[in-house]
């Protein structure tokens, strides 16, 4: 008959392993070999459980089993008591009938093992985003995770968990591992936080979509009105397309129906309120505001909304991109450019217009492009001109006792430009007059900074990131002027309460004073409010501003 033959070996564990077959046939007179059993068990089991191994049936036959630790049975259908996970593995048994041995059937014990090992990264940025996984336990089988110094992000009851690591410390990662036969599996792993590394951000746009508005229906993300004095907190992550992973946002936030003036102040949910307002507001007055706004690090990723009012108030918050690892994009300091001063007419040769712009010193202008809009029937999406500002960046040098540092767009030798070492002249492609379309009583005009994604050196509405903007028309206009062209409002606004409103008949400008207290009734918020005649200060700080703009 052919034989099958099978090579054993035992590893230092005890655990066994098994060759596949190899038969060799033999010539014996007078042995045929009796049917091959089936094998079987009644695994999966737990440590502790017995283990009933199970052969079919041969008529006149005995058995003969093998397996793990060498284990060897005469039995039909063996037992072993109290089986522990280094006897699980390969069984085989062989019928024998008048010394003729069948060929060895098989069968697979598997005995879950009380401990199971966790892949997590050895160590993580503060704050910043883990992986950890398991083994896959099998059908039925349940996975609960736990945190330490850290917040669990996604995929809780699976075997593969992202989690968020604390400012410091160590993170402490856990799993128990819940099987079908009423046993359990635990785990753990430690990840260190490397306080010294940095963590790598990009900015990552989306689609314009509120996150909350008080005004909807009582809700987490909606109603009621804020109460005086009442600090109220809101989770981003989930709404809006916001992933877990997102470190801070960016967007616009407006109070609406304020019942007594006032100020919000929105910071992270685990962070202490800052010392300067985000918006400052009058009764009924409804206002907004550009920001970017950083989530809590702890993980649950929630912003605060304070508001600082003896009455009532409604607010809105509208987000347009995040920070999260990975990606490319602008970087922070990027999104904190804007727009500070604007000459956008004189009195006689428009040869003195600028465009002034503040961000973080030092800050690189890799992809910002500064673009001019013409509001007529003339208007381009691309603009009458464009300036790519790459290459270029703000002077390293700050402000006295600030953190930022100015750049002038505007012709060389330009008339009230004294530079200083917080500050620079870019002149290259201005030109010597009429640099800047003075808009009119119909018709606005606008300006924006916005990051180019394609780095095309292009504005292209709708794929590039818009930081800042500026719209305006001359006094007597209304709705943004009403031959404003549609295109153009698409981007600035549609009403005429998006735009400044300046005067040809004097020396004009935009001014962003938006840092000057509400009490004096002169606070721009970049594009509301009539700011006109006020002394030129290419380069410097405007009236009403401290060296920290």
């Amino acid at each position: 008959g052919t034989y099958y033959y099978y090579v054993r070996g035992v590893q230092a564990d005890g655990h066994d392993f098994w060759s596949a077959p190899m038969w060799i046939t033999y010539n014996l007179t007078g042995c045929t070999a009796p049917a091959s059993p089936v094998a079987g068990n009644n695994g999966p089991l737990c440590p502790g459980a017995t283990l009933n191994l199970t052969a079919s049936t041969v008529a006149g036959a005995t058995y003969s089993w093998t397996g793990p630790l060498g284990f060897s049975s005469t039995d039909q259908n063996p037992s072993i008591t109290n089986v522990q996970p280094n006897q699980a593995g390969t069984y085989s048994v062989v019928a024998i009938d008048a010394g003729c041995p069948s060929i060895p059937a098989t069968t697979a014990v598997v005995v879950r093992n009380p401990s199971v090992t966790i892949s997590a990264p050895p160590s993580l940025c503060p704050t910043s985003v883990g992986v950890a996984s398991v083994p896959d336990a099998g059908t039925g089988a349940t996975y609960a995770w736990t945190v330490t110094n850290g917040t669990i992000q996604s995929g809780q009851g699976t075997r593969f968990l992202t989690f968020g690591s604390g400012a410091s410390g160590t993170v402490d990662v856990g799993v128990t591992i819940q099987y079908p036969e009423s046993c359990s599996a635990v785990g753990s792993a430690q990840v260190q936080v490397d306080t010294g590394c940095v963590v790598s951000t990009s900015y990552f746009t989306l689609t314009p979509c509120r996150v909350f508005d008080t005004r909807d229906p009582d809700g987490p993300l909606g109603g009621p009105f804020l109460s005086p004095g009442q600090v109220r907190s809101f989770t981003l992550p989930g709404t809006c397309s916001i992933p877990p992973s997102a470190i801070s946002v960016s967007g616009n936030i407006t109070v609406t129906q304020p019942t007594a003036p006032g100020f919000l102040r929105l910071f992270p949910g685990d962070s202490l309120p800052p010392g300067s307002s985000t918006i400052n507001f009058s009764p009924g007055q409804t206002r907004a505001n550009n920001l970017i706004l950083g989530l809590a690090s702890d993980g649950s990723g929630t912003i605060n909304v304070e508001n600082g009012s003896t009455g009532t108030a409604h607010t809105l918050f509208d987000v347009n991109g995040y920070f999260g690892p990975g990606g490319t994009g602008p970087s922070v300091n990027q999104l904190l450019i804007r727009i500070n001063e604007v000459d956008a007419d004189q009195a006689s040769t428009d040869t003195a217009e600028f465009l002034e712009l503040v961000a973080p010193a030092g800050t690189s202008l890799t992809n910002i492009l500064a673009v001019f809009h013409n509001g007529s029937s003339a208007f381009t999406v691309a603009g009458y001109r464009a300036h790519d500002l790459t290459g270029q960046s703000f002077p390293a040098t700050p402000l006295t006792g600030g953190t930022k540092s100015i750049l002038v767009l505007g012709p060389a030798g330009l008339v009230n430009y004294t530079p200083q070492p917080y500050n620079a002249l870019y002149s290259t492609g201005w030109p010597a007059s009429n640099a800047i379309q003075n808009a009119n009583v119909n018709e606005a005009d606008g300006i924006l900074v916005a990051y180019d994604q394609n780095a095309n050196g292009t504005y292209d509405d709708g794929v590039d990131l818009i930081i800042d903007k500026y719209a305006y028309v001359q006094s007597g206009g209304t709705d943004g002027g009403s031959a404003t062209n549609a295109g153009f409002k698409a981007i600035y606004g549609s009403t005429g309460s998006t735009y400044a409103t300046i005067d040809t008949t004097s020396t004009s400008m935009g001014k962003n004073t938006d840092n000057l207290p509400a009490a004096t009734g002169a606070t721009w918020n970049y594009t509301t409010d009539n700011v006109n005649s006020l002394a030129q200060t290419p380069g410097a700080i405007n009236p009403g501003q401290t060296n920290g703009l």
